[in-house]
């Protein structure tokens, strides 16, 4: 309860207004000096951003780009014979847009794909055929794998021939090197699915998903190791007695390092300037 005291006076009290004239006195320089200053902090709000493209767009592509535009308020610029987009907008709305279009993009683009030449002819989209033991594939695997666990035993490897996950890693790499040029750091990493059968992941055209990750050192996300000894602990055991460990290939961008916070749900934002674009590459 606030208490207020009561200074009002029992006589009448008479107010009168009184009527002032302020003349104000400017230089020239000092009004243009002051728009100029104005306009730069109006300026510091927007920012472009350049989308990257690896194929001509056609209407379809162009309408939604339209619609995620008119959402975000943002403006875009397209050239048929460009190998990229712009966009122009405030900071936070530009780099959301810019995010929404590439994957978009990442999805609805299908240029010509070529598959790699350990890959063996295939009648269905997803195939995993074994790796012929003493091949050069078998050995890079072996050798990868006894790093760390140089006691252990191959039994077996299957090569994934997923061509869905294929075309769409391929557009990944795509956008990743206009973004980043070098920076892709592309890498083959070690994964393991604990209780997950793990051809619920190479059977889908979703591939690995980090909807399903419950928690994490770094929170939600799709954790891989550099070494098979890390991703033992979470080796799927198959019914035969094996255990069993994805060797993904991996886009990783760039490296950023961070304490561990396990109540991070998005990559962090790269700096200011970047427009809202997250750590992911």
């Amino acid at each position: 309860m606030i208490k207020e005291r009561n200074n009002q006076s029992t006589n009448p009290t008479s107010i009168s207004t009184i009527n002032t004239e302020i003349q104000i006195i400017t230089r020239k320089q000092d009004l243009e000096s002051g728009s100029n200053l104005f306009q730069s902090k109006i300026n510091s709000y927007y920012i472009t951003q350049s989308v990257p493209l690896t194929e001509k767009l056609n209407p379809d592509q162009i309408a939604q780009i339209t619609s995620i535009c008119l959402k975000l308020s943002v403006s875009f610029n397209y050239q048929e014979k460009s190998d990229s987009l712009t966009l122009n907008g405030i900071t936070k709305s530009a780099g959301e847009a810019k995010s929404l279009i590439m994957e978009y993009l990442l999805k609805n683009t299908h240029s010509s794909v070529s598959f790699p030449k350990e890959w063996v002819p295939q009648t269905n989209a997803i195939e995993t055929p074994p790796v012929p033991k003493g091949s050069q594939e078998w050995k890079l695997v072996e050798e990868q794998f006894q790093k760390t666990l140089p006691q252990s035993t191959i039994t077996s490897i299957q090569r994934i021939q997923n061509k869905i996950l294929w075309e769409r890693y391929q557009n990944n790499f795509k956008f990743m090197s206009k973004r980043l040029g070098q920076k892709i750091n592309e890498l083959h990493l070690f994964h393991g699915t604990r209780q997950t059968d793990p051809s619920l992941i190479y059977a889908s055209e979703t591939g690995f998903d980090m909807r399903y990750c419950s928690s994490g050192m770094w929170g939600i996300a799709i954790y891989f190791a550099v070494n098979a000894s890390y991703s033992t602990n979470y080796c799927f055991d198959a019914s035969t007695g094996e255990k069993q460990m994805f060797l993904a290939q991996v886009l990783v961008g760039e490296d950023f390092y961070t304490a561990p916070d396990s109540k991070l749900k998005k990559p962090p934002l790269k700096q200011v300037e970047t427009g809202g674009i997250r750590q992911d590459y």
